[in-house]
């Protein structure tokens, strides 16, 4: 409730800023609006689905990116036929109606709670390959393993590297000579990005996190390095729904792998403590990417961020189960 306030009124107050500087706070606070909504979903769905973590999470996840790319050709229309004020007014009420109201419906299940017929102890037998620890973690505790720290490193690498693309999108395509197919691929990237939120927690769900991990974040890092050669208009776009089907898994794989190895029962605090590795990644994405955009060139930034995806999954094979603090 708290959270559809904070979007709400933060964006209603976007329209009305009469300078930069508040349209950058009123943003800002939508923003933290937008965080704490997407955080309390997934830790919502984790504690009710422990036996399909990968594929609620995706599913929540899917409504993220599927949002954004139903909305982003409404919002443009409200922008072009009217102004850009208006399109934040419009989406900031309906962000306090849609929010608030569904609110009312959030609650978590009674300790101890298993879905009917499921067994932690026999999902284990027939699924080694998705390990689960017994123990709750809190979040000091769960800050001190080395299992952490390699899951907050690996979740700055891959969310810088893809929102290096997502925000620099058109130039890059300038830069490469197809402006129009560039702003093209923009609408389909959050297209293929919910699609693949979907997809990989689903195959997490069989194949377990890390292995996930490395499938989907270095076939992302891959066509990265593939987009920084001279290619054909057709083959951009087809690296660019490549790149966004696979980099848009670490939404639902990094909390499902919270929820994994530190437990259920405070998954609200253990994953929104991680999610701020995101925040550090659109540092990185915002001013590191646009720094060597403009002194080294795209093929370059590419590069970089390519390797730094790879990277990102080459970490997640190091995991294994946290043991509990003596």
């Amino acid at each position: 409730m708290v959270a559809g306030i904070l979007a709400g009124v933060g964006y209603v107050a976007c329209g009305f800023a009469p300078n930069i500087s508040l349209l950058y706070l009123t943003y800002g606070i939508g923003g933290i609006g937008v965080g704490i909504i997407y955080a309390t979903a997934i830790s919502t769905a984790i504690k009710w689905f422990p036996d399909i973590r990968g594929t609620v999470s995706g599913l929540i996840v899917l409504g993220f990116g599927g949002g954004s790319f139903a909305l982003s050709p409404l919002i443009d229309y409200i922008i072009v036929s009217s102004n850009y004020r208006n399109a934040f007014l419009y989406i900031g009420i309906v962000q306090v109606i849609v929010v608030t109201t569904a609110s009312y419906t959030l609650v978590y299940p009674p300790a101890g709670w298993k879905p009917a017929g499921w067994s932690p102890e026999e999902a284990e037998k027939k699924r080694r390959l998705v390990r689960r620890n017994d123990y709750e973690f809190t979040l000091k505790e769960m800050t001190h393993t080395w299992q952490w720290i390699v899951i907050y490193v690996s979740f700055i690498l891959i969310s810088g590297a893809g929102l290096s693309i997502i925000g620099h999108l058109i130039p890059y395509g300038q830069e490469l000579g197809f402006t129009v197919v560039a702003l093209v691929s923009l609408y389909l990237f959050p297209f293929a990005d919910g699609v693949g939120r979907l997809v990989s927690g689903t195959i997490s769900d069989l194949v377990g996190r890390p292995h996930s991990m490395l499938l989907f974040y270095c076939v992302s890092g891959i066509s990265m390095l593939v987009l920084s050669f001279n290619l054909n208009p057709a083959a951009f776009v087809l690296l660019i729904i490549i790149t966004a089907f696979t980099w848009g898994s670490l939404f639902s794989l990094f909390p499902s792998m919270v929820g994994d190895y530190f437990g259920s029962k405070n998954s609200g605090s253990n994953y929104g403590f991680t999610y701020t590795a995101k925040a550090i990644g659109g540092v990185f994405a915002g001013y590191g990417a646009s720094l060597m955009l403009s002194r080294i060139g795209v093929s370059e930034t590419l590069i970089v961020a390519g390797v730094m995806a790879i990277i990102a999954g080459l970490l997640a094979t190091t995991l294994k189960l946290p043991q509990p603090p003596k």
